[in-house]
């Protein structure tokens, strides 16, 4: 082989190893999770996205989306309601999610949500967004906080049969949700690694990005796996 040969060979095998982690037999790329491990794909989005061309997400191998429908006890997400006409029309299964006030009741919050999404057949499960990051600048402690998210997540329960996924980044997880909610299934933040909860608990949705690229979305999106199989998935859409 020749020294230039030999330096080209070397130069794609750095490269091969750089690019791509080997993680428990599955293979990780760079920018994300490998279809080989996490076949089944998702967006999370709300109003900052601006307009969607979900016909468009849907070419992109996009299975599910995550959209935000509201806050607290009054405030609706403006592209809610088209969103969540978009993502069906084109065919991609849809769960709403809510992100949870630390000064609001539990109680009031789901009524809201519940108002904004009834239950509906052929959907994901609903979610609730727990994080201190935007939250109410008046702090309540983590266990009026958990009180709270109780009675949220058993109001929502008993309309829709079955618990809302909790999605929590790291703070707010150790802080509020670490070895408490132990029924309720995650959905997990964590960037360049597969979440490892604290407390050791296994999680369903992990949202692995925070500026990725999908066809029909302007700017960035908020890439998502599914911790199973395409069988598994269809499981959750009720």
């Amino acid at each position: 082989m020749s020294k230039i040969g030999f330096r080209l060979f070397v130069f794609l095998l750095l490269v091969g190893v750089v690019g791509v982690l080997i993680v428990d037999g599955g293979y990780f790329p760079i920018g994300g999770p490998a279809h080989l491990r996490y076949a089944v794909r998702g967006v999370d989005v709300s109003r900052h996205q601006d307009t969607i061309n979900w016909e468009a997400v849907g070419r992109d191998e996009v299975d599910f989306a995550f959209i935000k429908a509201t806050e607290g006890i009054d405030w609706i997400d403006p592209r809610f309601e088209e969103n969540w006409e978009g993502a069906s029309n084109a065919g991609i299964e849809r769960g709403a999610y809510h992100f949870f006030r630390f000064c609001r009741t539990g109680e009031e919050q789901a009524q809201h949500f519940l108002n904004t999404v009834p239950p509906q057949a052929n959907t994901l499960p609903p979610a609730v967004d727990v994080e201190y990051t935007g939250n109410c600048g008046r702090r309540n402690s983590a266990d009026h906080i958990r009180t709270e998210l109780k009675a949220f997540i058993e109001t929502i329960s008993e309309a829709h049969g079955r618990a809302p996924f909790i999605y929590a980044d790291s703070d707010a997880y150790r802080r509020i949700i670490a070895g408490h909610f132990e029924d309720v299934p995650l959905w997990i933040p964590t960037l360049g690694e597969e979440p490892d909860p604290p407390d050791g608990r296994d999680w369903t949705f992990w949202q692995y990005d925070h500026q990725g690229s999908v066809d029909g979305i302007d700017g960035h999106a908020d890439l998502n796996v599914f911790a199973g199989s395409r069988w598994a998935f269809e499981r959750f859409v009720d």
